[in-house]
C-alpha cells in the first residue's frame, strides 16, 4: 500500500479563500451539551459563540 502525504491535505487551502471559517462536526456528551445551551441562553449568545470564545481561552493559555 502507497503511504499517503499526509501534510499535503492539511496544509492546501480549499474552497474559496475569502471564506475564513470552517465547518467541525464535534462529539460531546448530552451533560456537557446541556451546561453549553444553558450557558449560552443566560448570556444570550449562540452556542457556536460560546465554544469560539471556550476555545479561544483554552488556546491562549497553551500557548502561554
Amino acid at each position: 500500500m502507497r503511504k499517503r502525504n499526509v501534510k499535503h491535505f492539511l496544509t492546501k487551502p480549499r474552497g474559496r479563500l475569502e471564506n475564513t471559517e470552517t465547518n467541525m462536526t464535534v462529539s460531546m456528551s448530552r451533560a456537557t451539551a446541556a451546561r453549553l445551551r444553558e450557558i449560552a441562553a443566560a448570556e444570550n449568545t449562540s452556542m457556536q459563540q460560546l465554544i469560539d470564545v471556550a476555545v479561544g481561552e483554552w488556546l491562549a493559555r497553551r500557548s502561554a
